[in-house]
């Protein structure tokens, strides 16, 4: 009975939208046992078929980067897999042609990646230079004075500056005044879609149906982030 639930649940879930990648690893880990990290992926495609049924393709793509992100350091150290990543967890269908991740996309796939894999604490550095460049272009081109504080494993050092656009009014206190107004909502924005992802995450993980393991942890650390400030994520780090 146990298992027929726990089989009906995952394929809801695979027919979600809005399942993320976390809530499908700890599930299907649970399904399959550990193992599932080491099957190729066409394997993984098979058994999912066999035991689920029809599931959507989108669902599938954000289990395999869940896999990655925690088998792998490609999300850390090569641009062309964070741009990827990031897009499939923050539910982008994937494409044949190049997608780049926008800041939205970045800041929920850091997020979802410390939670998953956190970088470890004494590497200063996680990210290479290629990525540290590509996020401090957003950031830049965003015009964020202060971006959200998830993003500091990969804001570039000069990146926490005035935006050229705040700079132009400098001489203006009214008008420069307004504009850092508008950057700094920018990212309280930002901080409060990630609270609300992170408390739809931990929804999700609590709701699951587990024979084997425990998700307990990892939701806790998500609620403790969702509650109180999204970069207490990298508070161990």
């Amino acid at each position: 009975m146990q298992r027929t639930q726990q089989r009906q649940q995952i394929q809801r879930l695979f027919q979600q939208p809005d399942t993320f990648a976390s809530t499908l690893l700890v599930a299907c880990c649970d399904w399959f046992g550990p193992e599932l990290l080491q099957w190729d992926s066409e394997t993984v495609r098979l058994e999912i078929q066999n035991d689920f049924g029809k599931v959507r393709g989108d669902c599938v793509e954000r289990l395999f980067a869940a896999i990655l992100l925690v088998t792998t350091d490609d999300f850390y150290r090569r641009l062309p897999d964070f741009i990827r990543f990031c897009g499939i967890l923050n539910g982008d269908t994937l494409s044949v042609d190049f997608d780049p991740a926008d800041l939205d996309d970045v800041t929920w796939g850091i997020t979802e990646a410390a939670l998953l894999n956190p970088p470890d604490r004494d590497n200063l550095e996680p990210f290479s230079a290629e990525i540290l460049g590509y996020i401090g272009t957003l950031v830049d081109s965003a015009g964020l004075v202060e971006p959200p504080d998830v993003l500091r494993l990969g804001v570039r050092a000069d990146a926490r500056k005035m935006s050229d656009y705040a700079a132009d009014f400098a001489d203006d206190p009214t008008m420069f005044g307004a504009i850092v107004d508008t950057e700094a909502s920018r990212s309280d924005e930002i901080d409060q879609s990630i609270r609300a992802s992170l408390q739809r995450l931990v929804g999700q993980l609590q709701s699951l149906h587990l024979v084997h393991g425990d998700a307990s942890r990892l939701a806790g650390r998500a609620e403790q982030a969702a509650q109180h400030d999204p970069s207490s994520i990298l508070a161990d780090l």
